[in-house]
């Protein structure tokens, strides 16, 4: 996310089919999230802001919920007020 915050030049937009944005630091940041945790609890399911839904083949108790921009327009700005949010839930959805 770093090296696309208040970037000379600004960051390439995208819109969602919700008319939201979503740029390459969205998309790049969950991808590494994800990987971390194909590596780390391969048997856990994710869901993604930007990726939507992943269901591990084999199953589990774990679903790991990820957005890696929330306050994308602010992200876009330069203003410091976004973070990202990771949650795990356990049991049922």
């Amino acid at each position: 996310i770093r090296p696309y915050f208040r970037r000379v030049g600004g960051v390439s937009t995208d819109f969602k089919s919700d008319q939201s944005p979503v740029t390459i630091a969205d998309k790049g940041a969950e991808d590494a999230m994800r990987t971390i945790l194909k590596n780390k609890a391969p048997n856990d399911h994710v869901v993604g802001e930007e990726f939507g839904t992943s269901e591990s083949s084999i199953g589990s108790d774990y679903t790991w919920v990820l957005d890696p921009i929330d306050g994308t327009k602010a992200f876009i700005t330069g203003k410091p007020t976004f973070g990202t949010l990771i949650g795990l839930m356990n049991g049922p959805k």
